[in-house]
This record gives C-alpha cells, sequence and structure tokens, in this order.
C-alpha cells in the first residue's frame, strides 16, 4: 500500500485477551481460529510471528492503538481499575488524525474501558459501547437474532432448553450484525470518502462462556459435560486473586476446563471475524485493509498468575497480528511489531499525521525490541495476602515496571529491581550470570522509553474516570471489581 494509490478504507479489529499460542496462525495445536488462518494465507494476507502487546489489559493498550503512543505517554490504565484516567487531551486519537485527512470513522466496543468513560470515543462519528436490551430488541436486534438461529445448531448453545446459554451469545452476534450493517451504509452513504472502523470483541474476557455447540469440540481431556466445564472454570476465574494466592495450583481437569472453553471462546470469535471479513469482500468491491489482533493475551498459571494482571510474560504480552491488504514483506512478519507500529503504518499511508506516534513505519524500517509497560500494583499486592497471608508475593514487583524484549532476551526493571530471563525461560533471573546481556537491554531500554510521560501525581477530578453504578456492575462482571 502507497500513497499513490486510491486511499482504502481501514478495518482494525482488536480481539479480547487472545494471546498468541493459542490461535491457528501461532502454532497452536487446535484449530481455534481458521478464519485468522485463512485471512493470513490470501496473497494479500500476512501473519506476523512476534507481534507484542504494549501492557497487560486493555485500557492502557487500547489507549496505546488509538493514539500510537505508550503506556507511560498516555498514562490510561497506568493506575489500578478504581484510579484509571482519562485519555489526555493533548493527544489525537486515531480517528481524529483519519477525520482530518477525509475520512468517515466509526467505533464499535464491547469492553467498557473503550468508551466515553476513558474519552477513548474521542473522534468517532459514529460510535457505540456495552449494547443493551433494547438494542437486541431493535429491528437489528432481530436480525442478528435470525442469524444466530440459522447457526445456533453449530455455533450457538444446540437445543439447550435454559435459555440463558442462547442469551449468552447475542451480544457477540448483534456486533457482528452491526458491524456488516455500518460497512454497508458507510459504503453508500460516504461514496466520496473512505471509512475508518474500529471494533473491540470482548467475547473471550473472562468469565468465559462459550457457545455449547464450539466447546463440545474442544472438550478434550476435560471429562464433563460442556456445562461443567463452564462452571469449574468459572469457579477459577470468579476468584482469581484466591488463584493466585495459592500459586494457581490447578488440578488436571480444572486446567483442562479452562483450556477448553477459552479455547472455544477464541473460536466463537474467529467464525465472527471471518463473517464481517466475507461481508465486506462479498458486498463492496472498495479497497479495504484488514487487521485482526489480539488486545492482549492471558495466563492460565504461568508465573503464578491467571488471567491479564502481575506480570509480562509472553503469554500475556505476545498476541496474533493478522493483516489483509496490506503488502508487507518478509522480513517485516518475522520481526518484532508492536501495535503502534502497525497504527503508525496505515496512519501515515494514507497521509495521516503521524508526528505523536511512537512506534516505527514498517514501510521504511523494523524494530528489534518491545517496549510493554506495567502500573504499580501494591493493591493487588494487598489483597493476595487477604487470601493467603503465607504468599510469596516477592515474585511480583510492586512498582511500575518498564520492559524490553529481544528475540532471545527479556528484561524487566522497576524500583524492586531489575531482571535478565533467557527466553523462553521467564523463571530464572539470569542478570548476575550476563552482566554485559542486562547492561546492553537496559542501555537500550532507556533509548526507547518515551520522554513524554503523563503526570501520575495528577489526580485532578477532570482526568480521573467517573464509574457509574452500572459500569461498576459490568466491571465486576468481567473481574475488574
Amino acid at each position: 500500500m502507497t500513497q499513490t494509490q486510491s486511499r482504502p478504507n481501514i478495518i482494525w479489529i482488536s480481539l479480547e485477551s487472545v494471546r498468541a499460542d493459542h490461535t491457528s496462525v501461532g502454532g497452536y495445536h487446535r484449530d481455534t481460529t481458521p478464519n485468522l488462518r485463512r485471512i493470513a494465507d490470501l496473497r494479500d494476507g500476512r501473519s506476523f510471528d512476534n507481534c507484542f502487546s504494549h501492557a497487560r489489559w486493555t485500557p492502557a493498550v487500547s489507549s496505546s492503538i488509538l493514539t500510537g503512543t505508550y503506556l507511560t505517554t498516555h498514562g490510561v490504565g497506568h493506575a489500578n481499575t478504581r484510579d484509571v484516567r482519562r485519555l489526555p487531551e493533548d493527544l489525537q486519537t486515531v480517528p481524529e488524525l483519519l477525520s482530518a485527512t477525509g475520512y468517515a470513522t466509526a467505533g464499535f466496543s464491547t469492553n467498557p474501558w473503550i468508551s466515553d468513560v476513558t474519552g477513548l470515543d474521542r473522534g468517532f462519528e459514529r460510535f457505540k459501547a456495552n449494547p443493551n436490551r433494547d438494542d437486541f430488541l431493535s429491528p437489528r436486534g432481530v436480525r442478528a437474532g435470525l442469524k444466530y438461529l440459522r447457526e445456533f445448531t453449530s455455533t450457538g448453545a444446540g437445543f439447550e432448553t435454559e435459555p440463558i446459554y442462547h442469551a449468552q451469545c447475542l451480544p457477540p452476534y448483534y456486533q457482528c450484525q452491526s458491524l456488516c450493517e455500518w460497512v454497508d451504509d458507510l459504503s453508500a452513504d460516504e461514496e466520496d470518502r473512505p471509512y475508518f472502523l474500529y471494533t473491540h470483541m470482548n467475547s473471550s474476557h473472562h468469565p468465559y462462556n462459550p457457545p455449547l455447540s464450539l466447546l463440545e469440540r474442544f472438550l478434550g481431556e476435560f471429562e464433563g459435560t460442556p456445562k461443567e466445564a463452564i462452571e469449574t472454570a468459572k469457579e477459577l476465574t470468579n476468584n482469581i486473586w484466591r488463584e493466585v494466592a495459592h500459586g494457581c495450583d490447578f488440578t488436571d481437569q480444572e486446567r483442562a476446563a479452562l483450556t477448553a472453553v477459552y479455547d472455544a471462546e477464541l473460536a466463537f470469535t474467529d467464525h465472527l471475524v471471518g463473517k464481517l471479513f466475507d461481508h465486506v469482500r462479498r458486498n463492496t468491491d472498495e479497497k479495504t485493509v484488514f487487521v485482526v489482533t489480539g488486545d492482549h493475551g492471558e495466563l492460565f498459571g504461568e508465573q503464578g498468575v491467571l488471567g491479564h494482571n502481575l506480570t509480562l510474560h509472553d503469554g500475556l504480552t505476545k498476541v496474533p497480528m493478522v493483516t489483509y491488504g496490506m503488502n508487507f514483506p518478509e522480513r517485516v512478519t518475522e520481526g518484532i511489531v508492536q501495535h503502534v507500529d502497525v497504527m503508525q503504518t496505515l496512519v501515515g499511508a494514507v497521509g495521516g499525521d503521524t508526528s505523536q506516534f511512537q512506534g516505527v513505519d514498517l514501510t521504511r524500517e523494523t524494530r528489534d525490541y518491545a517496549l510493554m509497560q506495567r502500573g504499580p500494583r501494591l493493591d493487588d499486592l494487598d489483597t493476595i495476602l487477604e487470601h493467603n497471608p503465607d504468599c510469596d508475593i516477592g515474585r511480583y514487583h510492586a512498582g511500575a515496571v518498564d520492559c524490553i524484549r529481544s528475540a532471545e532476551w527479556k528484561l524487566q526493571r522497576s524500583d524492586d529491581r531489575t531482571e535478565l530471563f533467557a527466553l523462553p525461560d521467564e523463571e530464572t533471573n539470569v542478570a548476575d550470570d550476563h552482566p554485559d546481556v542486562a547492561a546492553e537491554m537496559e542501555a537500550k531500554l532507556d533509548e526507547m522509553l518515551p520522554d513524554k510521560r503523563f503526570d501520575d501525581d495528577d489526580r485532578e477530578a477532570a482526568n480521573q474516570v467517573e464509574l457509574s453504578s452500572q459500569m461498576e456492575d459490568h466491571l465486576a462482571d468481567l473481574g475488574y471489581l
């Protein structure tokens, strides 16, 4: 893609909590994401082998994606849930930047953090967050329900008689239906403008509730029914800090249940991605660039963690990245990339201002190191001790962490200590054994850290998010509160 070509439509799809090594494009033994693999295998498709997220959770990562900046620049999600700050006004969002070049912009999120609460809706001409009962009863909701009824035996709850198992499938179907209809509207109503469509699909966030018919295919070594697998996994993910406090010492059946329901969720989300991709190709002849990626990954006991918290382990930061319509050379798809690089390349290619971006333009250069960051976690460590006063919390950094990763090494630094890992081992600190490597990595980390940093001491009300009771309930359902 070059600036001399007609400007394409851009569709960016972020998938919640998808780690690369559980996908079909990441070498997984189960075919969890056949549509991602199919898109990557097309002539104009690409799959990036080493894409790394910028942080450990959605508000931080999504802010990086939508501003092209690192966590310590935008500050969103640096603190804990109740202290999440809004996006600074001096940072422009990607939809604002693209709108200035003549793009129509639309966004749809089913994660509560990507909304007006954090300011991540800024710049979208059309934005929908967290559909509700009225949406499901609307004409569009009825159309989504009819689509579900056509597929309920293959990607739904099958002939299950308990309504809740069908109801849990409807929000993702509604989101997919809305996106397909938005694509049609944008193509028809904005014929003189290309469009940027951003969406965050949240169904793969814990607690996992995959369609029973899909889960049946992924039970593997779990010895119970699909519903029993869901309940077994839910008992664990609804009590994450209890599990972390006791070392995530899962039984074989608990681990099998977690793996089954997570993989089934990935397969469900992948199915909907495939439906949207096929709809666009079938119903428009306009050039459209697709980007599909995980916002961050998920841990299932690595470093004693369940979910996405506390650490910057590869299982949490290495994510799939599949593109269509961007003809990257092989050296780019095999090397290290991050979300800000792909977004910077896209925005720059269509004439947008990338002066605030902190990535690299992949048409001109590559990177040898990924930068990942995490805010302080003192409150989390206190919670762990409440569950188990004997837990060794010293393995986790209490202060903010800056992390740099190359193909062979990972260095983490906080006020607590500096650690060096010889990959893939992320348990053994070898900084004393390889002082030259540690010094080189630390110097590179200092070079990469952004000069522009948010003010961590700024606690003005205007910069802090306000959580409504409805959002607090939603966050509690997702395990944030």
